[in-house]
């Protein structure tokens, strides 16, 4: 096979290009970097659609899992051809493509917990929320408003393989009230609120719908009025908040320990 030893290529250039969202949004596409994501992707039901990897690799067991899977482009490429697809500081040797999936609301399974965040604007506090969401297992992640291209390599690389377990959806409030009504699900918004109970003392419910604002700003009005309950996290220091990774984390295990009671 041929080895790719200039980042001219045309069809390294179209690998590259999916790092920009309107190329993503154009191609339809996003990069996964790593062997391991890759392989937790084509196990859970994504194929690649075109991969690039470090050329002399091939005998590899599990790369050639993944090259033998691919459905369009197989590029070998040199170390140095490589690095201008995956991350500079920590360049992985395998980068694929995987087609965007955009599912709705109606496609989603209520399950015992989910996570709504509002104009979530950090692609690593998204990525982690993600992770947050498989490893409590959280059956969706719902996203509101004007918030960050889940499928950034930043947000994808958070994710740790996250963002082939976890479905995700762009939604506004209405159609999430409405899908709230229709599956009898408690909304549960965390804020610093009078109103608001310590996280750990309340009842989440089934399905338990996690509602979380903008890093900077929480939940607006409209959104505090639309909650079943609010909730906050005590803090003992002088900071008044977590981040919102963090906090979303914590309410998603506090719901799991809750519904195992």
């Amino acid at each position: 096979m041929e080895v790719i030893a200039s980042a001219a290529n045309a069809r390294v250039k179209r690998l590259r290009s999916l790092k920009e969202k309107k190329y993503r949004r154009a191609e339809g596409l996003f990069l996964a970097e790593g062997l391991r994501i890759g392989i937790e992707a084509l196990d859970s039901g994504w194929e690649p659609q075109a991969i690039a990897y470090a050329a002399g690799r091939e005998d590899h067991p599990q790369l050639r899992r993944l090259i033998d899977a691919t459905r369009g482009d197989v590029l070998a490429c040199t170390p140095a051809v490589l690095s201008t697809l995956s991350g500079k500081d920590n360049p992985q040797a395998v980068v694929a493509a995987f087609a965007i999936r955009s599912p709705t609301l109606a496609d989603l399974a209520p399950g015992a917990r989910l996570l709504a965040a509002e104009q979530l604007r950090d692609p690593g506090n998204l990525g982690t929320l993600l992770r947050a969401c498989d490893g409590a297992g959280g059956s969706g992640l719902i996203l509101l408003g004007d918030c960050t291209d889940p499928f950034s390599v930043e947000a994808v690389r958070a994710s740790m393989g996250a963002i082939f377990t976890v479905p995700v959806v762009n939604a506004g409030l209405g159609d999430l009230l409405a899908w709230r009504d229709r599956h009898g699900a408690t909304l549960t918004g965390a804020a610093l609120h009078a109103a608001a109970w310590d996280y750990r003392a309340i009842d989440y419910g089934r399905p338990a719908l996690l509602l979380l604002g903008n890093e900077s700003q929480g939940l607006p009005g409209e959104m505090i009025d639309a909650c079943d309950q609010l909730v906050r996290i005590p803090m003992r220091g002088r900071a008044d908040s977590l981040n919102v990774a963090m906090a979303g984390t914590l309410l998603l295990y506090e719901a799991l320990a809750r519904q195992q009671g």
